[in-house]
């Protein structure tokens, strides 16, 4: 909801209908930004798995309408748990990922979000230290094989392409300068391993990938 109204108050600078539908969200999406802050004070530890209830990732879209909508008490709450839950991980176990159903990489959403608050160097730093082994890491450079796009469990790995795909997008240009042509490649690579399934094929697949088939095409860096 927080991501939609981020969208929404940017989209009105220019539209009039998206401002009238901005300030219709707007009482609940304040109301949601002030109770996601309260649950951050409270919530010892984050969710990992790659589905919908990855903690990272509710906080990349938190943090999106925290600065568009100029929040700072939500940006200070989504900083300090973000700190708190992953500051200190280490040599990311990226040889877990992915699971039969997952369509986030658990790893690099927490690596996105870390590079949206952290400045560079310190980001440099923290990347040193969690960074995969190498034969790990090659692991999330290559494009899952999506064995059977009927079943709505298993479609789920072209989500995970897609979303490997932007937040490599969005990693590259504050990684390691020897990295980053394989984070561009990588981004090439799983946008054509999976975009083709957000436009055609079946209903259960392509109802929810075009969201995702946005970020990684569309999603600006830093977004």
């Amino acid at each position: 909801m927080l991501k939609l109204q981020a969208e929404l108050l940017a989209l009105s600078q220019h539209d009039a209908q998206a401002a009238g539908w901005a300030a219709a969200c707007a009482p609940l999406s304040s109301h949601l930004a002030r109770q996601l802050a309260e649950f951050l004070d409270a919530a010892d530890f984050p969710v990992r798995t790659g589905t919908h209830f990855n903690s990272a990732f509710a906080l990349v879209m938190a943090l999106a309408y925290a600065r568009t909508q100029q929040d700072p008490a939500l940006r200070r709450a989504i900083v300090r748990r973000a700190h708190r839950w992953f500051a200190h991980d280490r040599k990311y176990p990226a040889r877990y990922e992915p699971g039969g159903d997952e369509f986030l990489s658990g790893g690099m959403t927490e690596a996105v979000l870390m590079r949206a608050v952290m400045d560079g160097s310190a980001f440099a730093e923290w990347w040193e230290l969690f960074v995969p082994a190498q034969v790990e890491l090659a692991n999330w450079l290559t494009p899952v094989e999506v064995g059977n796009r009927n079943d709505p469990k298993t479609s789920h790995l072209d989500g995970l392409n897609l979303s490997r795909a932007w937040c490599w997008r969005l990693l590259e240009p504050a990684l390691p300068e020897p990295l980053r042509p394989l984070a561009v490649r990588a981004w090439s690579d799983h946008v054509d391993a999976s975009l083709p399934q957000a436009v055609e094929g079946q209903y259960v697949s392509t109802h929810w990938l075009a969201s995702f088939a946005v970020l990684a095409l569309a999603e600006p860096v830093g977004g």
